[in-house]
Order: C-alpha cells, then sequence, then structure tokens
C-alpha cells in the first residue's frame, strides 16, 4: 500500500510522514526542533506544530538504555509554534535530553 512506501528513500513511510506534518515526497519537509535553550534552572524546546497534531516531550538523563519519560502533552489545532519549558534546581541534573513524539489527535 502507498502508506507503507518511503518516497523519499529516508526510512519514514508515507503514513509516519503525514502523521508528523511532513511531505512524504519533499526531502526538504521535515519535522525540526528550532530551539533547545540550556540555561542554569531552566530549559526550553520550540517546534513548529502542525494542525490536528499532539506532541508529547520526553526527557531522560542518559542516551545508554534510556528511560524516557512522559513530560507534557501539547495539542495543535493550528500550524503555529510550540514549546516546552521546564524548571530545575541548578546544577541538579548535569545529562539530560529530550524528544518530541507526534500523532494524530484522537
Amino acid at each position: 500500500a502507498a502508506e507503507q512506501t518511503d518516497f523519499r528513500g529516508d526510512g519514514i513511510t508515507a503514513h509516519q510522514a503525514y502523521v508528523a506534518g511532513i511531505h512524504p515526497r519533499n526531502t526538504h519537509s521535515r519535522f525540526v526542533i528550532t530551539e533547545i535553550t540550556y540555561e542554569a534552572n531552566q530549559d526550553r524546546i520550540a517546534w513548529l506544530g502542525v494542525a490536528g497534531r499532539r506532541y508529547w516531550v520526553y526527557r531522560t538523563t542518559t542516551l545508554v538504555q534510556p528511560n524516557w519519560e512522559v513530560l507534557d502533552m501539547k495539542d495543535s489545532h493550528s500550524n503555529r509554534m510550540l514549546t516546552y519549558t521546564r524548571e530545575h534546581a541548578d546544577g541538579t541534573e548535569v545529562n539530560r535530553f529530550y524528544r518530541v513524539g507526534v500523532e494524530l489527535i484522537p
């Protein structure tokens, strides 16, 4: 089926591209984190949300056998910039890694 075809040759099927809000045939269309800011007591992540999508923000302190913790969920009802800000005590988390997942809003 066409939805399982990887038209771009990048390992992303047409259906996965649709869910992410990117064009399945355009190699320049991609989901991008536009900002990651690590400050003394605050981390900020920003990305362009697509209408009809739900975004999940995850965090872990290691990439060796990571234990991804869900931090937040945001629904996007229009194409707009979305942000997540996490406050933390200064110096208490040396390693912190984030990722953003996406699904269609049910």
